[in-house]
């Protein structure tokens, strides 16, 4: 049986407004997205030897860095699963390990050497805020909650307000490209399964979100998003420096040869 809604004019007229501020949104997104054929677990971890998601991580920095020369926060969610009803905490990809081996890929003066420690130092860093963050030992979940008890007390918290208030420039979260359960693939030709694994806009209207899944062992999906209206964001220039980068930290990592 079809459901028959009473609508008021008050309702309707916010249903309204919501549905045009939805249509402009969507009209000033900015989106591209991208298979890395090239680009894998396997490749990363046994001839990188770089943690994945770090590897990935540290591209973002660098591709960032090479357009707007500069570093600006990043959010990554960690999930909290070692809780019971445990959500997120935030990893905060740039950090001065990451700053310093963005600067050092463009350096002349560093060795390849050195920039390869410094990208092994870069992700193994990364992973570690990770496993802190994972654990419930990161700031940005206690920080918020001393936020809320300031803000329902009514307490001055100009710190709390200012960190609260800081935009995530670049917004990135890695994904499972399985959207079902395990048994739902049994006896099915993975190889033969490419899917977008889904995306989101940017959190910052002045950034970018960048959203990516591993296809098992075989390929990298990434999508870019970021506001038309913004005049200093582009997400296809934002996906060739990506792409850029994987590429430059490949060819480094495999350039290293055995003593």
């Amino acid at each position: 049986t079809r459901l028959q809604w009473n609508i008021g004019a008050d309702l309707q007229q916010v249903i309204e407004a919501a549905t045009a501020q939805a249509k402009a949104n969507i009209a000033d997104l900015d989106y591209t997205a991208h298979t890395f054929e090239d680009l894998n677990k396997g490749l990363i971890t046994k001839k990188c030897k770089c943690a994945p998601d770090g590897f990935i991580q540290m591209g973002i920095q660098l591709a960032y860095y090479r357009l707007e020369h500069r570093f600006v926060p990043t959010y990554e969610p960690a999930m909290m699963r070692l809780y019971c009803d445990g959500r997120t905490e935030t990893i905060r990809s740039c950090s001065a390990e990451s700053c310093e081996f963005a600067r050092a890929m463009d350096d002349p003066s560093v060795s390849e050497k050195e920039r390869l420690r410094l990208l092994r130092r870069a992700t193994d860093a990364h992973q570690l805020r990770t496993k802190y963050a994972m654990a419930g030992e990161q700031v940005d979940r206690h920080l918020f909650a001393l936020y809320v008890v300031s803000r329902g007390k009514d307490i001055s918290a100009p710190f709390l307000e200012q960190v609260i208030g800081m935009p995530w420039t670049l917004s990135t979260s890695q994904i499972p490209w399985r959207m079902a359960p395990k048994y739902v693939y049994k006896g099915v030709d993975r190889d033969k399964i490419l899917v977008s694994a889904g995306g989101f806009g940017p959190v910052d209207p002045n950034g970018y979100g960048i959203c990516y899944a591993f296809m098992d062992d075989k390929w990298l999906v990434m999508h870019v998003s970021s506001r038309l209206s913004c005049p200093t964001t582009d997400s296809e220039k934002m996906l060739a420096a990506l792409h850029q980068a994987y590429k430059d930290m490949a060819a480094l990592c495999l350039s290293e040869t055995d003593p």
